[in-house]
């Protein structure tokens, strides 16, 4: 297993994509410290995780948009699993709202959740990855950092700035040992966990909006979570010793239209 026996830290990883993290993680043998706010997701997603046969699992109270948490985390993590190997920020807050129509706090929102909390992941987890020998973060951005029609302003600008991040914290974090990547993924179908959704996801109101978008993609459908959460571990392990700051583009082909 490609991360058999490394502590891995993911934050928001009590609901969406960032769970699905959490959980390929643990299939892979990793040692979790999961983050969220919500306390039911929190005993919930560590029941999951126990089924799935994570060896080890904590859950640390988290609130994307304040500091004291990730530092907290970090903490607890590396008190519970003697160091931190890895760390994986997976906000995904996506509120509709075209460029000419929202404010500034609908935009506000869309930072604080998709590119501050990295921000601050990337602050307390590189310090304690590099005291535990190196390892890597991997942000989650998406592929409209790179295209626009996602209806959401606030999305297309915050993870442009959140694969914008992840190329910066690569090239400073280099050369003490740790790897800095970002997923840019397309529209991701999430399977019923009983997680409530601690900000706002994409969902789809109707099967037939599901099917509509699903058509411009070469790929003819949405991400399954598990491919984006698969590859997400794969970027924490050893065999990516060489993604440094890399962009990894799973989008089913929409980049290509």
């Amino acid at each position: 297993m490609r991360l058999e026996g490394k502590a891995i830290l993911v934050v928001p990883g009590t609901f969406g994509i960032g769970f699905e993290v959490a959980l390929a993680c643990a299939r892979q043998g990793a040692r979790l410290a999961i983050g969220g706010a919500d306390p039911h997701n929190r005993e919930r997603a560590l029941a999951l995780l126990g089924e799935a046969g994570c060896p080890q699992a904590i859950a640390c109270e988290v609130e994307l948009a304040e500091e004291a948490g990730f530092e907290r985390a970090v903490e607890q993590a590396v008190a519970a699993f003697g160091a931190l190997d890895g760390a994986c920020g997976a906000p995904d807050h996506f509120e509709p709202g075209l460029l000419g129509e929202i404010d500034a706090a609908h935009l506000d929102r869309a930072i604080a959740r998709n590119v501050r909390s990295l921000f601050l992941l990337c602050k307390h987890a590189a310090p304690a990855i590099m005291a535990a020998g190196g390892g890597a973060i991997v942000l989650l951005s998406s592929v409209y950092a790179q295209l626009s029609g996602s209806t959401s302003a606030g999305y297309e600008i915050s993870k442009g700035m959140a694969a914008c991040l992840a190329r910066s914290f690569a090239e400073i974090y280099a050369p003490q040992g740790v790897r800095v990547a970002s997923v840019l993924h397309g529209h991701t179908a999430l399977p019923e966990r009983g997680l409530r959704d601690e900000h706002p996801l994409f969902r789809p109101a109707s099967a037939e909006q599901a099917l509509a978008i699903a058509a411009h993609y070469p790929a003819g459908r949405f991400a399954d979570a598990a491919e984006i959460a698969n590859a997400c571990a794969w970027l924490l392990s050893d065999e990516a010793s060489y993604a440094f700051g890399t962009p990894l583009l799973l989008d089913g082909g929409l980049s290509t239209r």
